[in-house]
């Protein structure tokens, strides 16, 4: 079962110092460690003010991946909350995002692994992207790389 508050808590989360274009890299960087370490077939992405500053597919991953990496992406950058989150909040309050929102399946999915980079004002800067594994995998991966920086 997904913990609700603990998702919202990870909201609250800032990364330490600036949040710049070379951190923005350094955090990709590690999340592209961590899949290499551990053999996923993943695709990683970072952005930072709408615009991608770093993107990786590791071996094993599909072009099928790439494709999710923005469909979570819309959703974390339009609601500057984890798609996690977002599809957690949804199912506990019986919704469909899709329905909820008018949104298509083609480009949206509240489906885990793209989570927030804050500032230290909890300003929402961007996001850490990552497919390929299960939706709860993938989001425990961005966790992990973000938590050095955090």
């Amino acid at each position: 079962m997904i913990d609700l508050a603990a998702l919202r808590h990870e909201e609250t989360v800032p990364l330490r110092g600036d949040v710049t274009l070379a951190l923005a890299r350094s955090i990709g960087a590690r999340a592209q460690q961590l899949g290499e370490d551990a053999g996923h077939p993943i695709a990683i992405a970072v952005r930072l003010g709408g615009r991608t500053v770093f993107q990786v597919a590791l071996d094993g991953s599909a072009p099928l991946n790439d494709d999710w990496l923005m469909k979570k992406i819309h959703v974390t950058e339009t609601f500057h909350q984890s798609t996690l989150l977002v599809r957690a909040e949804h199912e506990a309050n019986g919704k469909d995002f899709h329905a909820t929102h008018g949104r298509t399946s083609e480009y949206w999915a509240p489906a885990g692994g793209a989570v927030c980079l804050r500032d230290s004002t909890l300003t929402f800067r961007g996001v850490l992207v990552v497919s390929g594994l299960t939706q709860l995998e993938d989001h425990a991966l961005c966790r992990e790389a973000l938590a050095e920086f955090s």
